[in-house]
């Protein structure tokens, strides 16, 4: 299975759109081994959702992107242990 085309069709945790952008990620950080689930929210963000690897334990969550709506395109390591989070915005809701 290709983890980077993985779509949803019903909203996980209730926040996200329809048929949307999953981006799903296994890292370390801070060493604890994390799976991060990142996608488009119904607002426009940009949700990541880390869980323990080992528990399954959902950590905490912040959003990224605020006044135009913004979509996923990729999230990677970087070399200093933390992530980056690839994303298109539309400028006025229209221009990519």
């Amino acid at each position: 299975m290709n983890t980077s085309e993985i779509r949803s069709s019903i909203g996980l945790r209730g926040e996200l759109i329809s048929n949307a952008n999953i981006k799903i990620i296994v890292t370390t950080i801070k060493d604890k081994e994390l799976i991060i689930y990142a996608s488009d929210t119904m607002s426009g963000q940009i949700g990541p959702y880390p869980d323990e690897l080992s528990t399954g334990k959902f950590l905490e969550n912040r959003y990224f992107g605020f006044s135009n709506p913004h979509e996923i395109n990729s999230i990677v390591n970087t070399s200093n242990e933390g992530l980056a989070i690839g994303a298109t915005t539309y400028v006025t809701g229209r221009f990519p």
